[in-house]
């Protein structure tokens, strides 16, 4: 593994990838739009971690990041996803998979608006979710949607029926103790039935609206930070360990 991972940080050095995280099993990166010019070379990083999983992970402020899956059908996970005009972007470049955050939409909310909890069905990322669902659903697109970031079982409830859900151990605990049966709420016969409309995304009308939605620019702002103060963690951490080396 150790010899895996040396390898992997050479090539992100050689591609001028940003190493975000890495573990026994999980990698993510921050790709420069400049790699763009060599999708090739991301693919040798497939054979260099064939021995863990491995994921090209991007934060959803950035359409043209997403010419990745489109154009060279290298499969990618937009995450840091707030809003429905993100997820429409990444639907429409056939974006393999989206990790719309429920919980931190709950938290913006909390924080923002007084109200200090919400029923499930009333919960601004279940909801946000949900309508994410439907309009995927209703206008045939293919990517998967995987919430995350759960802040209770209610919202895990609400969602089921969800293409994917990543839920925490202690969720999963509590899930799995209750005698409550889970009924499945989302599905493609109830999408079909939405009143929901197209919308037609380009680069300023995406601009615009993720810059009208306060909560969503928010939270993508504040998700970009921390993915870098990540960074700048893990650059100390290797720059110790190769001072020692």
């Amino acid at each position: 593994m150790d010899h895996v991972t040396n390898s992997v940080f050479f090539f992100a050095a050689q591609m001028q990838i940003r190493m975000l995280k890495i573990t026994k099993i999980h990698l993510i990166l921050f790709i420069e739009p400049k790699i763009l010019e060599k999708p090739g070379k991301i693919m040798l990083c497939y054979t260099i971690v064939a021995q863990i999983r491995f994921m090209l992970k991007f934060h959803t402020s950035s359409c043209y990041l997403m010419v990745l899956e489109k154009d060279h059908g290298i499969h990618c996970n937009l995450t840091l996803l707030f809003s429905l005009c993100q997820a429409v972007a990444c639907a429409d470049a056939k974006v393999t998979l989206i990790s719309p955050f429920v919980g931190r939409i709950l938290d913006w909310h909390i924080a923002h608006t007084g109200v200090k909890s919400f029923e499930p069905k009333e919960d601004p990322g279940v909801l946000s979710v949900t309508q994410i669902y439907n309009y995927y659903k209703k206008f045939g697109h293919k990517t998967v949607v995987m919430g995350a970031s759960f802040r209770n079982v209610g919202e895990v409830r609400a969602l089921a029926g969800c293409d994917l859900l990543t839920i925490s151990p202690a969720l999963l605990e509590e899930l799995d103790s209750s005698n409550a049966e889970v009924q499945r709420v989302l599905s493609e016969k109830t999408a079909l039935k939405s009143d929901i409309e197209e919308l037609d995304i380009t680069e300023s009308s995406f601009r615009w609206l993720l810059n009208e939605d306060q909560m969503a620019t928010d939270k993508l702002s504040e998700g970009i930070r921390k993915f870098a103060q990540d960074g700048r963690k893990l650059e100390k951490m290797l720059t110790e360990l190769l001072s020692k080396a």
